[in-house]
């Protein structure tokens, strides 16, 4: 049973991983359209033209904010991903700098 499971879930997997990257490849396309769209419409004084500016300016946005919330999300899955590959590396340097600045003795005038 439990095989059956982690056979099924690394599937599910490549299915994810399939759709993600047609669903970024169908945004960026969807982007293109709207830059054109904009660069078409863009002197046009006529209302319905202005609308139709308005719309893929609008949809454009959208997908801006799509994609930055895609970046942040991996951003963060690396992280906690990657962290404790760091955080030796972190604790060492935080080890060193705390050795460096801590003081051992005072010493007088007299140097004693």
């Amino acid at each position: 049973m439990g095989v059956d499971l982690v056979s099924r879930l690394s599937g599910y997997g490549d299915i994810l991983s399939v759709w993600s990257k047609e669903l970024r490849q169908l945004h960026k396309a969807e982007m293109d359209q709207c830059l054109a769209t904009m660069g078409n419409l863009q002197d046009s004084r006529d209302a319905g033209d202005m609308l139709s500016f308005l719309a893929a300016k609008n949809r454009f946005h959208e997908l801006l904010s799509l994609r930055e919330l895609y970046w942040k999300q991996r951003a963060k899955e690396f992280w906690l991903v990657n962290a404790d590959r760091n955080i030796h590396f972190f604790h060492h340097v935080a080890s060193i700098r705390n050795k460096k600045n801590r003081i051992g003795s005072l010493k007088n005038d007299q140097g004693v």
